[in-house]
């Protein structure tokens, strides 16, 4: 599935899929929440952040990260990872960290649910 984040009073989006290694997007959950699975596909890409600063992706209960990526001269940021093996199946939060054009952090957390294998139906 895909989720997108649109904060239109100040220019800034987050757009978040989650996929297999083949490219087949993994649909959201019942509750409409993002389905990411170990060995699989996540793609970030936001608009409008501060120009050439590092976000960074966090999978919490246990901390794990899922990697850092720099947003480009004009404040873009597309980055792809593959989500690692770490906590526990169940319900956790993505948590993003990157700069906005004023210079403040912004911190988003996302309801997700990581899975072991990819839900049926989805490739």
């Amino acid at each position: 599935g895909e989720i997108t984040f649109i904060n239109g009073a100040v220019g800034q989006s987050i757009t978040i899929d989650s996929h297999t290694t083949d490219g087949d997007r993994i649909p959201l959950s019942d509750t409409n929440r993002l389905q990411l699975v170990r060995g699989q596909g996540i793609t970030i890409n936001a608009n409008g952040y501060a120009a050439n600063h590092m976000m960074n992706a966090w999978l919490f209960s246990d901390p794990v990260q899922l990697g850092n990526a720099a947003t480009n001269d004009k404040g873009v940021l597309k980055s792809k990872f593959v989500v690692p093996p770490g906590p526990h199946d169940g319900e956790h939060t993505l948590q993003l960290r990157m700069v906005d054009a004023e210079g403040r952090i912004v911190s988003v957390g996302i309801p997700v649910l990581l899975l072991s294998q990819v839900p049926n139906g989805a490739a």
